[in-house]
């Protein structure tokens, strides 16, 4: 099988775990619980991209850049805080 890239923001101040299991619990209502739905849901995790600050979207695009780079499918997914919204990378099985 394969994968697909993938970013979701998610528009609230709420702590990072929060956001990825709210946009998990949605994309597992929306496309069910197939293990190769190509969604967030099938990531192992979320952690917060902190090796640079991120101010521009400039610099949200280089952080994309990196966390697609550094991330496989099934493993955990990438999150970036910025102008209030989680920004969220990584690779979906499909």
């Amino acid at each position: 099988m394969g994968s697909y890239n993938f970013s979701n923001v998610y528009v609230d101040t709420v702590p990072l775990q929060t956001a990825y299991q709210n946009l998990v619990t949605e994309a597992l209502y929306e496309y069910g619980h197939n293990p190769y739905s190509g969604t967030i849901a099938t990531t192992g995790g979320v952690v917060e991209f902190k090796d640079f600050p991120v101010k521009t979207q400039d610099d949200l695009d280089r952080a994309e850049s990196i966390i697609l780079d550094r991330t496989q499918k099934w493993e955990h997914c990438e999150a970036v805080r910025f102008g209030g919204f989680w920004y969220f990378f990584g690779w979906a099985a499909s």
